[in-house]
Formats: structure tokens, sequence, C-alpha cells
């Protein structure tokens, strides 16, 4: 039976954002498991950028435009143009040092606007093909020339340690929506883990207990994941307790003297916990959480969106935007700020908003 491919359509419309929800569905799918189509895909980016190359060299600025900047007309796509297009700037500069003035005489000749007349367009045009074909083998020679990280039989990444792979097409898309909105959603799981802080009826003081640190109304990517808690003065010893949502002992520590402990035993993928722990010191027993603070609830996340995390982090141990949204997604909101506390350059600024986006999340 003959493979089937994406057409160019579905290709460019993938690409140009513009498939509606089925076709976008269903070519993302495509394209996460076709090499074929992929490879067509990524190479619409050089086609991009070549003709993006062509249209800065031969769509210039006409006569009118020249004219109109020189004589103060600012439009918006003529200033897009002189970003970019050295020699239209080149030709506003030469009329702008050299345009002869046609004033009414009987107007005041300090408020006369100068008019401009035509002057003849350089003769350059005929080498921009040139440029353009030139450019072009250059972007192509560079694509070509990136080393690929080739995967081996034991499911390892081979080649260069600085290479990484393309994202993958689900990847892109959820990196391009999160950093466009600013703003990670909300995972279901969260809806079991966050829970509001309660009331004290008696109208008591809030009573002397000491804070959990973690893992606290999110999922862990962990089976074992560490339980921190600040420290109590003078407490002997602490005793951690996980329970299932039954209320049932999984896990307990045994006495401890510092305030982190990890399990022996992996904890099941997928279900949720709560903990707490014991502080004994001189006059008894201090526990945390107590009301009306609520229950120190996590879960542990599924195996299959612990594996995808972990392959992208190997793929893409760089994109930290990218990996704080695949934890965002799955509900591992202490993991996505640890993702988001590593970038640098030009995503920190993203990244600091995407902190207060979990913030929000979790009702601070």
């Amino acid at each position: 039976m003959q493979e089937t491919h994406l057409s160019d359509r579905h290709l460019s419309g993938y690409h140009d954002g513009t498939l509606g929800p089925d076709e976008l569905h269903w070519v993302a799918s495509h394209l996460a498991e076709c090499e074929a189509c992929r490879q067509r895909w990524w190479g619409m980016d050089t086609a991009a950028a070549v003709h993006a190359l062509r249209t800065h060299f031969e769509q210039h600025l006409t006569y009118e435009q020249v004219v109109a900047w020189v004589e103060g007309e600012r439009e918006t796509s003529t200033v897009e143009h002189l970003q970019y297009c050295s020699n239209c700037r080149s030709e506003i500069e030469d009329l702008l040092s050299f345009q002869p003035l046609v004033r009414d005489p009987d107007t005041n000749p300090e408020t006369t606007q100068p008019k401009v007349v035509a002057m003849p367009r350089r003769r350059w045009q005929p080498f921009a093909a040139a440029a353009v074909v030139i450019v072009a083998a250059g972007i192509l020679w560079w694509r070509n020339s990136q080393p690929r990280i080739e995967i081996g039989a034991d499911g390892t990444a081979g080649g260069p340690a600085s290479a990484e792979e393309p994202l993958r097409p689900d990847e892109q898309q959820l990196l391009q929506t999160v950093v466009a909105a600013r703003e990670f959603p909300k995972a279901p799981v969260l809806e079991q883990l966050i829970r509001p802080r309660g009331v004290l009826l008696d109208g008591a003081g809030e009573p002397t207990t000491f804070a959990l640190e973690g893992p606290v109304g999110t999922a862990v990517l962990d089976d074992r994941p560490e339980f921190a808690w600040t420290p109590v003065k003078s407490a002997a010893a602490y005793r951690v307790a996980v329970f299932d949502e039954s209320f049932h002992p999984v896990a307990e520590s045994g006495d401890v003297t510092v305030t982190r402990w990890r399990p022996e035993r992996g904890l099941e993928p997928g279900k949720v916990y709560i903990w707490q722990v014991t502080a004994k010191v001189a006059d008894g027993t201090v526990r945390a959480p107590l009301p009306p603070a609520p229950e120190a609830r996590f879960q542990v996340a599924p195996a299959e969106i612990s594996a995808r995390i972990a392959d992208a982090s190997r793929r893409h141990p760089a994109q930290h935007l990218l990996l704080a949204a695949l934890c965002a997604e799955a509900g591992a909101l202490d993991d996505a700020r640890r993702e988001l506390d590593a970038a640098s350059g030009s995503d920190a600024a993203v990244a600091a908003e995407l902190r207060q986006s979990l913030d929000r999340i979790r009702g601070r």
C-alpha cells in the first residue's frame, strides 16, 4: 500500500497557522511520526527566509513613498521597510541632502513645506537577484552543515553534546501558545491538589506550628519525591507520614533529625497522596499542617507523562521555557518554577511573567 504524505496545502497551512482545529491536530500528529514530511516542513523555513530576502531586495519603496517620507509622512509600512533596506535609506538621505526646494514667494519662507523634485533611482536592481541567490545558497549551506543528533538502538542520543533536535510540532505549538499568552493553563489535576485555607470557627488564634515546603499542591515527576519542611526550634527528631486519599498509610520515615526525607520505595504513579510531619519537642509533639491550613496534597505524575518530560529534557536541555510549559501542563508546578529559574538571556523576561502565572494558579 502506498504511504500517504501531507500535501503542500497542509504543510503551508500548518506553517502559516491557517488550518482549522481538526486539520491542525491531524497534521501535527502526522508530522510527529513522519520523517519525510518533517523534512519538507523544515524546508519551508528556508523558503520563507529566501522569500523575505527577495522581498527586501526587489520590492523597494516607490518614488512617491520616498517623497512622502522626506516631506514628513511616516507610514508604518515605510518605517518597517527602512529598518531592513539600506538602499532606500541611502536614497532618502541623498534626497534630504540635495533636494531643490520650491517655495511659494507669497508665503512665509520659514513655514513653507519643502517640495521634492524627481531624482533618478539608483541602478542597483540588476544585482539584487544575484545577491538573493548568493544569500539563499548560504542559508541552505548553513542548515545542511548543522550537526544532527543520531538516536542509537539503545534510545540514547549521539553526536555533539551541544546539538539539539528540532522541536516536535506539538512542542513548538505548546511553546508558542504559552509564550504568546504569558500564561500557563491550570492543569485539571490541580483541582484535587490545591485546597483553600480553612477558617477557625471558635475565634481562637492560629495554632503554633511549622511549614511544609513541598511537595504541596503540585504533581511530582519522581516517584520518590523529596519531602521538605522548615525546622522547629529544639526539635529532637521529625517523623514523616504519607497517606493515600482514604488516609491509609503508605510510607513513613521513622525518626529523622534533618528537615528533608525521601522514601526508600517508589510511590504509585498517577495517585494522589497526603503527607504530614510530626516534630518531637521537649514538651510533646508539634504537627504540620494543622487546621486551618489545608492538607498537604500532591500527585505522582502518571508514568507516561514523566517519561515524555524526561525525553524532552534529554533532547532539549537548554529549552527551559518549553520544559516549564510541559511541567505546568502536567501540574508539576515546582518543576516548572525550577525550569523558569534556569532561563537566561532573552527568555528571562518571559520567565519572570510566567512565574507570576504559577503564583496565580496556586492562588497566591
